[in-house]
């Protein structure tokens, strides 16, 4: 008899970095369920910084103003720049695999504070600015109000960074600037009914002063997602499909071993992410070892970090 499917244990192996990597309780997940733990955890890598050393780059707005020289913001940079986690310092919805962080979904601009405590971020202060490639574009320092003032930030990354190609999308619009209060996003933005994709792209002036469009939203789309037994809403599509295309490979693994070895045998996976394969162990009377390749060409669970930033 066939004893944990390739499927479960693949699903039991990031339920286990679930709790290794965020340091959370299963128990105080919403939703939860061993089952989708590798979509889970995708979720919850989505709107992490990776622990890299950064370079730092700053707008000519936040050089100008009274925080350059400030020492919370000198000893975040110190983090950045010397690879250390600064994930504690996000909000403290960070550990929630399926809240929306509207700024960061839509225009690619993040946000954490300048403090923290055990639970995460605190304050009012927050660092707003945009991860690409190598660098931590810094766009300045404001309080939570600014959460919603995305045109002041896409203006500020158009002033400062136009020249540098795909950090942003722009196109030139026909019409006028779109009049667009930012109390009317703050209401999108925090109502779960409204949150995404409703809206066009916050539009700016070039320096000739014409109308600038962004190119779709900067980070990713959202997507609801039936499961067949459960439907959750919002789910960023980049995760589902890194989801959806390991688990049809797991899938696809086993069907073949069980073509291969027929019936009564046990497995026993690992998966070595960083060698990119499948060790696969079965034990049928004997021990055998299948060795099977993660797919690079394809975005999966099991290297989903090397997706969530551009």
């Amino acid at each position: 008899m066939v004893s944990f499917t390739l499927k479960h244990q693949w699903a039991m192996h990031f339920e286990r970095k679930i709790v290794s990597e965020f340091n959370l309780s299963l128990d105080k997940i919403e939703n939860y369920s061993t089952r989708i733990s590798p979509l889970i955890y995708c979720c919850l890598s989505h709107r992490r910084v990776k622990v890299k050393k950064w370079n730092i780059k700053t707008s000519n707005e936040f050089e100008s103003s009274e925080w350059v020289n400030n020492k919370k913001w000198l000893k975040i940079k110190n983090k950045l720049e010397n690879g250390y986690d600064i994930n504690h310092f996000m909000s403290k919805k960070l550990v929630d695999w399926m809240s929306v962080d509207y700024l960061l979904y839509t225009y690619n601009i993040y946000h954490f504070h300048l403090d923290k405590d055990n639970s995460g971020g605190i304050g009012e202060h927050l660092v707003f600015g945009v991860f690409y490639k190598d660098t931590f574009y810094v766009l300045g320092i404001e309080n939570h109000n600014d959460l919603y003032s995305a045109r002041k930030w896409i203006q500020t990354i158009y002033n400062n960074w136009n020249n540098l190609d795909n950090l942003f999308q722009f196109k030139l619009k026909d019409s006028g600037i779109t009049s667009f209060d930012p109390k009317e996003l703050k209401k999108i933005a925090n109502n779960p009914n409204l949150q995404f994709n409703l809206v066009e792209p916050i539009d700016i002036l070039n320096e000739d002063g014409q109308s600038l469009s962004l190119i779709g939203h900067q980070h990713t789309n959202l997507t609801n997602v039936d499961l067949g037994y459960i439907k959750f809403e919002k789910i960023p599509i980049q995760a589902f499909i890194a989801f959806s295309n390991e688990e049809n490979d797991i899938l696809n693994i086993e069907s073949e071993i069980l073509s291969k070895y027929r019936n009564n045998y046990h497995l026993n996976l690992t998966i070595d992410e960083k060698n990119f394969r499948y060790k696969i162990i079965i034990n049928k009377n004997f021990f055998n070892t299948e060795i099977y390749n993660i797919s690079k060409n394809k975005i999966t669970c099991s290297h989903y970090h090397k997706y969530t930033i551009k």
